[in-house]
């Protein structure tokens, strides 16, 4: 698959994007490229962050894997303000797992190379 870091770089760049959008002040960042695996954490300080927006984040980010989206759209991200742009992140990962308590989102993103 080419352009690995380019593609992790967009996945970091609309998670960041969504954050700061919604009143985040402070974003901690791990990202951790594997021999089989990129592992990209979030946590993010967000303080009220709504139930229907979190449930909008979460449903989008838990669309399937889509290798062949994937490999057409992924320079397509960040062009939209519409929340288009985090289905597509979801189709370029395969594991996400999402939380917010206490004012912080927390989210987890997994990609198999």
């Amino acid at each position: 698959m080419k352009h690995i870091n380019q593609r992790n770089m967009k996945i970091v760049d609309e998670i960041m994007m969504f954050c700061l959008n919604h009143g985040c002040h402070n974003i901690d960042l791990n990202l951790k490229r594997e021999e089989k695996k990129t592992t990209i954490f979030i946590k993010a300080h967000i303080s009220d962050l709504p139930e229907n927006i979190f449930n909008e984040i979460r449903l989008s980010l838990s669309t399937p894997r889509r290798p062949e989206m994937e490999e057409y759209y992924w320079n397509l991200n960040g062009d939209d303000d519409t929340d288009c742009e985090l289905a597509l992140i979801g189709m370029m990962t395969d594991d996400v797992n999402i939380e917010y308590n206490n004012n912080e989102l927390k989210i987890e993103l997994v990609r198999l190379t």
